[in-house]
């Protein structure tokens, strides 16, 4: 007796690679804002400089974070994270995060979260962010890996859209999203 095809299981697909997370330097720079400029709309965006000096200066004074997340070919940049620290303070600020929308739903976002915490200097206790109210997608994400509603922020976009202030502390979100 021989079997038909169609009952022959078939071998399972290999699992696609993690993506490459690194640092972000200044030649990343015309990458990132492309990425800015495909995921926000245009009340969102980072300005060019913002993004030069968050590369540059801030990164040297180490009061900003980036990481970028490439697959087996620099470009384009699959996502991104941004994160702002202060001296002295014990919070960081995700000040922004984007996954190219080829590379979006595979959990690329909860590995640069996991990246970008385990960066961080040991005196940080929580990540906070903000986000726009009606953004469902990323809310859902940030409360999956541990973020809880800190406070609403009425018109607090240049558009007048309300937006959400999300808090974690570092311990939650490790035992959330793992490790990087």
């Amino acid at each position: 007796m021989t079997r038909s095809p169609s009952l022959v299981p078939s071998p399972a697909p290999a699992p696609a690679p993690l993506p490459l997370i690194r640092l972000a330097s200044p030649d990343d720079l015309n990458a990132i804002c492309r990425l800015d400029t495909d995921s926000f709309p245009v009340a969102d965006r980072f300005p060019r400089r913002t993004w030069r000096l968050l590369l540059g200066a801030s990164a040297q004074s180490q009061s900003s974070l980036t990481l970028v997340a490439t697959g087996p070919e620099p470009l384009p940049l699959l996502g991104a994270i941004n994160l702002l620290l202060r001296r002295g303070s014990k919070v960081v600020r995700i000040y922004s995060i984007a996954v190219a929308a080829a590379a979006r739903g595979r959990g690329l976002a909860r590995h640069l979260i996991a990246a970008a915490e385990a960066r961080l200097p040991p005196h940080i206790t929580a990540i906070s962010l903000e986000v726009r109210a009606d953004n469902e997608a990323a809310r859902a994400l940030y409360h999956r890996v541990g973020f809880t509603l800190v406070a609403p922020l009425p018109g607090y976009y240049a558009d007048g859209a309300d937006g959400v202030r999300l808090r974690v502390g570092r311990a939650a979100l490790r035992s959330h999203v793992g490790p990087p």
